[in-house]
């Protein structure tokens, strides 16, 4: 067979160049060759050309190159190219049906309601309010077709986690003060009833210290609810009352069964058999462009863009201290809800729009004036060793909630003003310190003990409790003390017996910082809670001085809204307690029969009867005894007045005269 194959060969050879033509069967061959050694080689295999020095092409008008398969090329040195006007780099697609044909892809895949299943919480959680309220129903961002919007809610809410939790709480309440306490001589001692603080009855000394106690239903009812019944107004409570958690988190929520991972696996395959298979056969391979520089950069671009949702978010969804407020029993940190947000997991369902750059050392990016955006409507990640970020202002702003954190510090610092401002209080936990002044526009709680150094406060003129004082006559050594005359006109004398003399009850006026009593710790919070300390809307202002004998304040929950003074809610009108109940009647008595008094003093006997000068005996007489008395006690004591009893003296010699 070999001899029957065709064999020729024409060569055109000159000094500047060579022609060579082969004819030979399934050889066929042309080259050119020049006398540099350049040559131009067209077979049945490949074309190839060779310039041993530089090579230039011109084209006047438009150039087209088309390569059905693979191109290579390499560049020993530099690679320049100059376009004067634009450059379209078009890759992945031969034409514009294929870029269609992602269109397609994201439609399909939209359709079937894959990416709004992965919007949704795989439980049924939620609330009753709408969006446009604070509530209501979970969604995604962004948001799609058959996302959460559409989301059933079932199940319910668990125990309020407010109730978790205990403090150390004084709560003690009076009971009486009666009867008014006496001050009397005993017969080896004086008795004093005051120090003995004998009204207090079993109430006297220590009273319970303080001790672990948590909030009732009825505390953050009053403590969180209402404004006007003294709470803070939480959403959480006003929707939900007291006794459920504010937010859905540890609910007791019914399964998804559209959104379960069997679910979403059965819907994937059955849109990639019917639809996405044919149409990503019509796409194409096509797409990608790495480019090796070194070591690797990696760019993909894709055809079209992912805009599923990225987040889904629960409105109500996470449980989160807010403030601290106080109520009847306690004062407590109330937890009422805030959004839970999570991420969504779309990105590795859509073909094609990813773009990675790996840099081995260094990555710098330096523009202009024009400025610098990064949008995206999925999540945004930075990360680095030392992260540093500055400006001549910097806006952080965040629609479900913003949370700084680090393991060891976090420093605010500026040289003119930071400013916290709320539209709620502003909760510190655990505890708050101030090396330099404080400055309190408004009323202040502490359930603790307060420990000052010293108080600048206005004065306020109080008055002590009543005291009972037993004595006796002045008289000593068997003198002789004309007190009164009996019915027959006879003289009497005071005994020298202890106790005979019954003072009415006395009390003092004393000055002392601002205050109002309570009856119990109870009573306090109540107060707290009446005197708006709760809202943070308005602020408890200071009561002004009541020059008075301080009532003993206590609430009565039996009040009716009639009786409730200036409008008040009735348990914001406290009544004063009786400290003495059923104390009195014992103590003074109840009959109200005439006293029989054999003896009457001086000031109601008919001085007629009795004579006038009788009178004025028995007053000289006194005033004797009395000016003796007086000398007596000059001896002994430093400092009497002398003028004093030179001058009785003279009134009495002018008497006697």
């Amino acid at each position: 067979m070999a001899d029957e194959q065709y064999r020729n060969k024409t060569v055109i050879n000159q000094r500047g160049a060579t022609v060579e033509i082969v004819n030979s069967t399934n050889r066929e061959d042309l080259k050119l060759s020049q006398f540099s050694g350049s040559n131009i080689t067209l077979n049945n295999v490949v074309n190839s050309e060779l310039a041993t020095n530089n090579k230039q092409t011109k084209v006047i008008n438009d150039s087209f190159e088309s390569v059905a398969k693979d191109k290579n090329t390499f560049v020993g040195k530099d690679n320049i190219i100059r376009v004067r006007e634009n450059t379209y780099n078009l890759k992945g697609f031969e034409n514009n049906t294929q870029l269609a044909g992602l269109s397609s892809w994201k439609q399909e895949m939209y359709n079937s309601g894959i990416p709004g299943l992965f919007g949704q919480f795989i439980r049924l959680r939620g609330s009753e309010d709408t969006r446009t309220a604070g509530g209501g129903q979970c969604y995604s961002v962004p948001a799609v077709y058959n996302d959460a919007l559409s989301q059933e809610i079932a199940g319910d809410r668990t125990t309020n986690s407010t109730l978790i939790q205990s403090k150390l709480v004084t709560e003690n309440i009076i009971g009486k003060y009666c009867p008014v306490p006496q001050v009397m001589m005993g017969k080896k001692e004086m008795i004093d009833e005051v120090t003995a603080y004998e009204p207090m009855g079993e109430d006297q000394g220590p009273q319970t210290p303080a001790e672990l106690k948590g909030p009732t239903p009825g505390d953050i009812f009053y403590g969180s609810g209402d404004p006007n019944t003294g709470g803070t107004g939480a959403p959480g409570v006003m929707t939900y009352g007291p006794n459920y958690n504010s937010a859905t988190e540890g609910g007791d929520w019914e399964l998804n069964e559209e959104r379960t991972n069997a679910k979403i696996q059965e819907k994937l395959e059955e849109i990639q058999e019917q639809h996405l298979n044919k149409i990503e056969q019509a796409i194409g391979n096509g797409g990608d462009e790495i480019e090796f520089i070194k070591r690797s950069k990696f760019v993909t671009i894709g055809g079209a863009v992912n805009n599923y949702p990225s987040i889904r978010v629960d409105p109500q969804g996470r449980s989160q201290p807010i403030e601290v407020a106080v109520g009847d029993s306690t004062s407590y940190t109330n937890i009422d809800f805030v959004p839970h947000v999570e991420e969504v997991n779309n990105d590795l369902n859509f073909p094609c729009g990813d773009y990675t750059l790996n840099i081995g050392n260094r990555y710098n990016v330096i523009v202009g004036s024009g400025g610098v955006q990064m949008k995206t409507s999925g999540a945004v990640e930075i990360g680095g060793t030392a992260v540093k970020v500055a400006g001549n202002k910097l806006n952080l702003m965040a629609s479900e909630g913003m949370h700084l954190h680090s393991a060891n510090l976090i420093e605010l610092n500026s040289d003119k003003s930071i400013s916290l401002r709320s539209k709620r209080q502003i909760y510190i936990e655990p505890n708050l310190g101030v090396k330099g002044n404080m400055v309190v526009g408004g009323g202040a709680y502490v359930e603790g003990e307060l420990f000052v150094q010293h108080i600048t406060a206005p004065v306020e003129i109080q008055q002590t409790e009543d005291t009972t004082l037993y004595g006796k006559f002045n008289c000593r050594c068997g003198e002789k003390l004309e007190i009164g005359y009996t019915e027959s006109g006879e003289k009497v004398y005071a005994s020298e017996a202890d106790n005979l003399i019954l003072n009415y009850p006395h009390s003092h006026h004393f000055k002392n910082l601002p205050l109002k009593m309570m009856a119990s710790n109870k009573d306090v919070r109540r107060q707290a809670q009446c005197d708006s300390i709760n809202r943070f809307d308005t602020i408890a202002e200071a009561v002004a001085q009541n020059h008075e004998r301080k009532p003993v304040l206590e609430f009565n929950d039996e009040q009716s809204t009639e009786n409730a003074p200036g409008g008040r809610p009735p348990r914001c009108t406290p009544e004063a307690k009786d400290l003495a109940e059923g104390c009195l009647e014992d103590f003074y008595g109840t009959n109200d029969e005439e006293e029989d008094c054999p003896v009457q003093f001086e000031s109601e006997v008919d001085r007629v009867a009795q004579g006038e000068a009788d009178s004025n005996a028995a007053r000289r007489e006194g005033e004797l005894r009395g000016i003796e008395q007086l000398q007596a006690n000059a001896g002994q004591t430093q400092g009497t007045n002398q003028a004093l009893l030179d001058e009785r003296r003279r009134s009495q010699e002018e008497g006697n005269a």
